[in-house]
């Protein structure tokens, strides 16, 4: 015969284990978002990127939403506050080109701090005068253009310049991808074996 307090009683294990699974779901990926974050910005801190003004590191966000009974993890860099355009080029690659003028203007040394950025936000606010020239090779410049550093090349123009991937965001999401089964095998037995 079927006892209606047994029903009543595995009714109430499952909804508890429902419960629980639910809350573990939510540590779980939420853990794992944040754990996707952090080695996103360890790439960006030397092995994919090379540091220079830390902004695209910033950028770098987590998002974990749930939606139609699962959840969505999502990691994100370049917006928010901080608007950092160039974090998707890193990450896919591409090709850049000039969006004001002819040439894209890329600094030398000369023009660069140490870190690597440019010095200026123009080749105009050199504050020097500067010249068209072609280098032996045959590359446009643009060179000091009197004095006795006449002639020193200060940038390198280019019609284009391919970009390479360097990936940040999918690796930290494989990095989490290939723990988490383990994780939430862990977690369902928890939920499953754990006293009511």
């Amino acid at each position: 015969m079927n006892d209606p307090a047994q029903g009543t009683g595995l009714t109430d294990r499952l909804a508890a284990v429902q419960a629980q699974l639910r809350v573990g779901l939510r540590k779980e990926i939420t853990r794992a978002a944040l754990l996707g974050e952090r080695a996103a910005k360890l790439l960006l801190t030397g092995q994919s990127l090379h540091v220079r003004s830390g902004r695209l590191r910033a950028s770098v966000q987590s998002e974990v939403k749930e939606e139609g009974g699962g959840w969505d993890l999502a990691l994100r860099a370049g917006g928010g506050a901080r608007d950092v355009r160039y974090a998707r080029i890193h990450e896919e690659g591409g090709v850049i080109r000039p969006v004001n003028a002819k040439f894209l203007a890329i600094p030398l040394p000369i023009a660069r701090t140490v870190a690597g950025v440019s010095r200026y936000a123009s080749p105009r606010q050199v504050p020097v005068p500067l010249r068209f020239a072609q280098s032996k090779g045959g590359n446009p410049l643009l060179v000091e253009a009197k004095g006795k550093n006449a002639g020193r090349p200060w940038f390198v123009l280019r019609k284009s310049v391919r970009m390479p991937a360097r990936p940040y965001l999918a690796p930290a999401l494989a990095q989490v991808e290939a723990m988490l089964p383990e994780r939430l095998e862990s977690l369902l037995q928890r939920a499953i074996e754990a006293p009511l």
